[in-house]
């Protein structure tokens, strides 16, 4: 088995894991036993690469994020930015790509039969996510590291680095004791939806959080000085920001100092929690295998796909995988914990990018009132690019290995199953995210807004259909995750990205030079087009 460097920097760290308990060379067995199978996946044919995309996509959100360090603002201000940016986008890395690892069942029914104790096991878990979630934080903050060197010096660098690995345990241990705690109140499927629930209000809260946090930078000066205030205790990652205002900027007021003490003590006491619990955590998984089976319930949701089949499927082949597809992903809970998020982002982000252009030179209530008279609602596009992944993602499944049921099967024609892939997407993920868009939507822009949510709906279909023929074709459900499933597909999105920035350069168009009925009429001539061209899109 191949010696990962990673793990020979884990070897530095024997005595401490020794010191709480942990078997450590069976620990590290076990790591590398992951980590060999996730290098195997991450070579296969269909998941080449996934890492090192993931690594490319942070490095270029780190580039743009770098900028802040040189920004001539407060250095309050400017970490607790740059770190806001950083923790976000770990904690959406950490819930879409590594929440289903640590919530595994799978170690504890192989392994756990063996003499391997619950903290060695779990201690496995959660090192194997912290290797990955390092290589993240790394790539994001990489240029940071060389613009604080140059703009700084080693120690204030030193520092920096320091906070990255606080927050990277801080992130990962708070959101496994909180796992803890609703383990232990909830049980069977109830669990899983209340999992999925927590997971996309961490995303919302975060993301809110982040936002109102640089929007202000829009009204910094340059002789800004920052203001702390009581309830900025709160926010985790002002913690770190303020370690560095009182190491080298010698602000020994009250409130920096218990943030800078709570940036230290928060992170390290969350793992010395999470380890007396670590035995506790592991029994209590077993909650998320309990099965409340509801024979009523199953047969009402065959009964309504099996409707909407009938409606909308054209032969007796596209009905049976429409149903098949359907019903697979209203189970599929690994699907559902790494999509929910990214949907929670599509519809967050076009409601918040509104407020992009407040300048709060008028009330809050007459911005909004004005809305109506712009074409903001083009913002909706964002989360077009955004359901993109969610599509990617449908090819992939813990249980791929029965996608023979393809081979074996006497199917016909195989565009039978992508135009039943589609119809079930356009269903369950694209009608709900622009219901719920379009409600606050149509209240701020009025009336005029149903005719460009629909044309917005439509181009939606129309750019999937694009994401489509551009990308390689898998059948549902027919590949296993890669560790980074999410964001490896980034360069599969960036492709869509062309397909939705000329929808929105048409949409705009249109508005600009127009009178409204020809809205109207680019929605009528959308929908005929894409009558004529269905078929042929998914003629492989």
């Amino acid at each position: 088995m191949e010696d990962f460097f990673s793990l020979k920097i884990l070897d530095l760290f024997r005595p401490l894991f020794e010191a709480f308990g942990v078997e450590y060379e069976k620990m590290r067995l076990i790591v590398s036993m992951k980590l060999t199978l996730d290098k195997r996946k991450n070579n296969s044919s269909e998941n080449k690469n996934s890492l090192m995309q993931s690594v490319i996509l942070y490095l270029v959100i780190g580039l743009v994020a770098s900028r802040i360090i040189v920004m001539p603002i407060d250095i309050m201000t400017k970490m607790t930015v740059l770190f806001a940016l950083i923790f976000v986008m770990l904690l959406t890395c950490f819930i879409t790509d590594f929440s289903s690892v640590i919530l595994d069942t799978y170690d504890r029914h192989i392994i756990g039969i063996t003499d391997v104790k619950d903290i060695t096991l779990n201690m496995a878990k959660i090192v194997h996510i912290i290797i990955y979630i390092s290589i993240i934080s790394l790539s994001i903050s990489a240029f940071s590291i060389l613009m604080i060197l140059m703009a700084y010096n080693i120690g204030f660098c030193l520092l920096f680095i320091l906070c990255m690995i606080l927050m990277d345990f801080l992130l990962i241990m708070m959101t496994s004791v909180i796992y803890y705690l609703l383990i232990k109140i909830f049980k069977g499927e109830k669990l899983k939806d209340v999992l999925n629930l927590f997971q996309i209000f961490m995303i919302f809260v975060f993301s809110i959080m982040y936002y109102f946090i640089t929007s202000s930078l829009s009204d910094i000066q340059i002789n800004y000085t920052f203001s702390i205030n009581a309830y900025d205790l709160f926010i985790p990652f002002m913690w770190f920001a303020s370690l560095f205002c009182v190491i080298f900027y010698g602000k020994i007021q009250t409130l920096y100092i218990i943030m800078a003490i709570l940036g230290i003590i928060v992170p390290i006491l969350s793992i010395l929690i999470y380890i007396k619990l670590t035995p506790a955590f592991e029994r209590n998984l077993d909650k998320l295998e309990q099965v409340s089976y509801n024979e009523k319930d199953s047969k009402s949701k065959k009964s309504f796909a099996s409707k909407l089949a009938n409606k909308i499927c054209k032969n007796n082949e596209e009905k049976s995988f429409f149903e098949f597809i359907y019903t697979n992903l209203s189970r599929d809970r690994e699907f559902k914990t790494r999509v929910y998020p990214t949907l929670a982002s599509g519809i967050i982000m076009p409601l918040v990018l509104l407020f992009v252009t407040y300048d709060r030179s008028i009330s809050i209530m007459e911005y909004l009132k004005s809305l109506s008279t712009t074409n903001n609602f083009l913002n909706i596009y964002l989360a077009v690019i955004l359901l993109q992944n969610c599509i990617l993602l449908l090819k992939y499944s813990k249980e791929y290995e029965a996608s023979f049921i393809y081979d074996v099967l006497p199917i016909s024609k195989k565009k039978n199953i992508y135009s039943a892939e589609f119809k079930v997407i356009i269903i369950k993920l694209f009608v709900p995210i622009f219901i719920i868009i379009g409600i606050p939507y149509l209240i701020l822009f009025k009336a005029k807004f149903i005719v460009h949510l629909l044309i917005a709906f439509v181009s939606t279909i129309f750019i999937s259909m694009g994401t489509f023929r551009v990308n390689d074709k898998s059948l549902p459900f027919s590949e296993d995750y890669a560790v980074t499933a999410n964001t490896s597909n980034f360069l599969n999105i960036i492709k869509s990205i062309g397909f939705v920035g000329a929808a929105v350069l048409l949409h705009y168009l249109i508005i600009l030079k127009a009178p409204y009925i020809f809205s109207v009429a680019y929605l009528i001539l959308l929908i005929l087009i894409m009558k004529i061209i269905w078929n042929k899109v998914f003629d492989i």
